[in-house]
């Protein structure tokens, strides 16, 4: 049975480089053959910001080429439906990503999940969060 999964960009950078901080639970996730995986377009953007920057170790072209070219994988653009489920008490990164799992969810009335460890997207989602 395919479950949703939405990936903070955190948990999709520890997840590529094989990082110890990535939670043995999110990990599992990530691996899960059932695991069809949610990629928020602003996960892509701070994913290219952060590397242009050396900060993170894992590139745009790692993500294109690796999950996204997965047929258990899709991209979650930033569009009016996604900005319209922008929870207000986070901020627009954060907000970006939960909008992006809440509108997957209303379109296809699939249960989501959010995979991170961000504490304020654990209070302020209103869907379930692993870590």
């Amino acid at each position: 049975m395919r479950v949703a999964r939405a990936v903070d960009t955190h948990a999709l950078a520890w997840f590529l480089s094989n990082d110890k901080r990535l939670s043995r639970t999110a990990r599992d996730e990530l691996l899960s053959p059932d695991c069809y995986l949610l990629v928020p377009a602003i996960v892509l953007a701070e994913i290219a910001y952060l590397a242009q920057r050396r900060r993170i170790d894992v590139t745009l072209a790692n993500v294109v080429g690796g999950p996204l070219a997965a047929p258990n994988c899709e991209l979650i653009a930033v569009d009016l439906d996604v900005v319209r489920h922008m929870p207000p008490q986070l901020d627009i990164h954060d907000a970006l990503i939960v909008a992006s799992a809440l509108a997957w969810k209303q379109g296809t009335s699939e249960e989501v999940a959010i995979i991170t460890k961000d504490r304020q997207i654990h209070r302020h989602a209103g869907l379930p969060v692993i870590w």
